[in-house]
Parts: C-alpha cells; sequence; structure tokens
C-alpha cells in the first residue's frame, strides 16, 4: 500500500459530491482494499471521512471551516450507523465470550 498519500486530498466535500470505493482505487492506482485501509487509518488520526450508500465524503463546512447544518447531519447519520453496527458486532460476539468463558472454567475443574 501506499503509505504517502493523504486519501482526504481525494474524498469530496459533501454527501452530493460522495466518490466510490472503486473510483478512488481507480484513480490512485491502489486496490480497494487499500483504500479502505487508508481511509481507516485518516479515521483514526481524526480526519473526518463519512460513508454512505453513495461512497466516501467529507462533510460540508462553512468558509470559516466550522460544519454545517447539513454536514453536521450527515456526521450524525453516519455516527448512529456505525455505533448500532459496533454494538451489533458485541451482541454477536457474546455467544463466542460466553463458549470460551465455559470451556475455560469446565477445564480448571479438571485439574
Amino acid at each position: 500500500m501506499k503509505r504517502d498519500i493523504d486519501i482526504k486530498d481525494f474524498i469530496p466535500r459533501g454527501a452530493e459530491n460522495a466518490i466510490k470505493n472503486r473510483d478512488l482505487s481507480r484513480i490512485l492506482g491502489i486496490s480497494p482494499r487499500d483504500v479502505y485501509l487508508l481511509i481507516e487509518r485518516a479515521r483514526n488520526n481524526g480526519d473526518l471521512i463519512v460513508s454512505s450508500n453513495s461512497g466516501y465524503y467529507q462533510p460540508e463546512v462553512d468558509e470559516s471551516g466550522r460544519l454545517t447544518e447539513k454536514g453536521l447531519a450527515g456526521l450524525k447519520l453516519f455516527y448512529s450507523v456505525q455505533r448500532a453496527r459496533g454494538i451489533g458486532c458485541l451482541r454477536s460476539a457474546k455467544g463466542a465470550r460466553l463458549a470460551i468463558k465455559n470451556y475455560e472454567s469446565s477445564k480448571g475443574d479438571e485439574d
């Protein structure tokens, strides 16, 4: 993966300008997986990159760099979807966690 790419330079502002992963991949000459990894790294570094069914975009800001109402609305929607997805993943893992706990506690009974 090309680590020197600042992916946010290729992500447009505004939901109506969203760009698909496959288009970023083609523009940058990297795999879709590498696009995903660059976006994940940028997000982990604090860059606001929103995703929707339309693709990736940066929230709208005004001339002073503050989020607009529209930008904030998109960011709130993204947050709620990501939060629900994370909670769903944790719920899905609960059965595995309980099975591991039961297995480990039963191994202690064998000693």
